[in-house]
């Protein structure tokens, strides 16, 4: 099939969710708030749209996308701060995911709006994703693409903060393959994740471990307490050079801080894998003691 139906307001997937409101449009498809006919639920439904005629590119983005889909919801049953996706399929040439519809902000969106997140709130959020990413860690599985667009804020029914992590579009598995599985989920040489959040060995493009997911949440850490970037560059060139080779900028020059909380992210940049926080939880643990013992 070269041509898909266009989606629009009122169309129906798979016979049952019937497409609400776009939320976001990306280059390989669409994400749409939806309503199941049958059960009255409101749900996020993630739409691949690629036509037959992009081959190679609509096969290696199906194989991603049923990835996610998988992991995503085997990890949301171990974690209430993983995204959960309850159904997967295909209908009229559009492969899809189910997804929960959460009612709040990206941490994105947050930054625009405030710039900066106070200390407190930052290290809860901080250790909720830590929890989170333990769990994909335990798993086997790294995210690669932890950013503030790929962490969504909401809430419980006691209003108390929930942070979810989303979107395991490019993560991999560490898990070894079965001998007749001929794919990888990334090919060699190919650099897959947003730049300002890679650490040193990922934008070499040599293997990454978990400890890139933790390097990743030091960047958002900082990113969330300061409101910039510790290796913010003007282009992808400078970025990489500055990851590889350049110490961050000192948080204090942005925002001030106690020294608990300069040699936190002195350590958790060390150019030397070895020397920096080898886990999410051991991170965020370090990250809570550094901000109690900031002044006001």
């Amino acid at each position: 099939m070269d041509s898909l139906s266009p989606l629009d307001v009122g169309a129906v997937i798979a016979e049952k969710y019937e497409l609400r409101k776009l939320l976001g449009r990306g280059g390989m498809g669409e994400v749409w708030q939806a309503r199941h006919q049958t059960l009255g639920e409101d749900v996020a439904i993630k739409v691949l749209s690629l036509p037959a005629s992009e081959a190679g590119l609509r096969s290696e983005a199906l194989r991603r996308f049923r990835f996610e889909a998988q992991t995503s919801a085997q990890l949301a049953r171990k974690s209430r701060h993983i995204a959960q996706v309850t159904d997967y399929g295909e209908s009229q040439g559009h492969t899809y995911l189910v997804m929960e519809l959460l009612t709040g902000e990206s941490l994105e969106d947050r930054l625009q709006r405030t710039r900066r997140v106070p200390r407190d709130e930052t290290a809860e959020i901080v250790v909720q994703i830590a929890r989170a990413l333990s769990v994909a860690h335990n798993e086997g599985v790294l995210h690669r693409d932890l950013k503030p667009g790929n962490v969504f804020l909401t809430a419980d029914e006691d209003l108390n903060l929930v942070t979810k992590l989303l979107d395991f579009g490019i993560a991999r598995s560490t898990r070894p393959r079965p001998a007749n599985d001929k794919h990888t989920t990334t090919q060699r040489g190919i650099i897959l994740g947003t730049p300002s959040y890679m650490s040193p060995e990922h934008a070499r493009g040599l293997p990454v471990d978990a400890r890139c997911d933790v390097w990743a949440l030091s960047v958002l850490a900082y990113e969330l307490l300061s409101g910039t970037l510790p290796f913010e560059a003007p282009t992808l060139e400078d970025t990489f050079l500055r990851i590889c080779t350049f110490d961050a900028t000192p948080i204090r020059a942005y925002v001030d801080v106690s020294p608990a909380v300069e040699a936190f992210f002195i350590k958790a940049f060390s150019k030397l894998i070895d020397a920096r926080f080898q886990t999410a939880l051991e991170l965020a643990l370090h990250l809570g003691r550094a901000l109690e013992a900031t002044p006001p």
